[in-house]
């Protein structure tokens, strides 16, 4: 898969894992939402190292998806990696970087239905 927001860079989309619920009926589930885990492989070094630009492509991600945002945090570590969390009100997206092996990992989990609710 590429991203067309993102300069067309290569990802892998490792799934969609639904997290179900159990209920008070016997053998009964609801689904209490969804994770999502996306690696990205041989992207921009320089980008990965930028605690700035990670913290401004989260943020933008996580408002054009109408995902409410409770509070965040990155941190930059020596001599680069960028590592980051955004609570929601939804639940959570999170990232790491290892800028020297072109890598990043992202993580998000939504307690929605479904990701077709997202514009992604």
């Amino acid at each position: 898969m590429s991203c067309n927001q993102c300069g067309g860079i290569k990802f892998q989309y490792r799934g969609q894992e639904k997290i179900n619920l159990p209920t008070n009926k016997k053998f009964e589930t609801k689904q209490l939402g969804t994770h999502i885990v996306i690696e990205m492989k041989n992207y921009n070094s320089n980008k990965l190292k930028s605690i700035s630009t990670i913290e401004s492509i989260m943020l933008d991600v996580a408002k054009e998806c109408n995902l409410n945002i409770v509070t965040y945090h990155f941190h930059e570590f020596e001599p680069w990696g960028v590592s980051g969390v955004i609570i929601l009100a939804e639940s959570h997206f999170t990232i790491h970087t290892w800028p020297e092996y072109h890598y990043a990992a992202l993580d998000l989990f939504i307690c929605m239905n479904s990701i077709s609710k997202l514009p992604l």
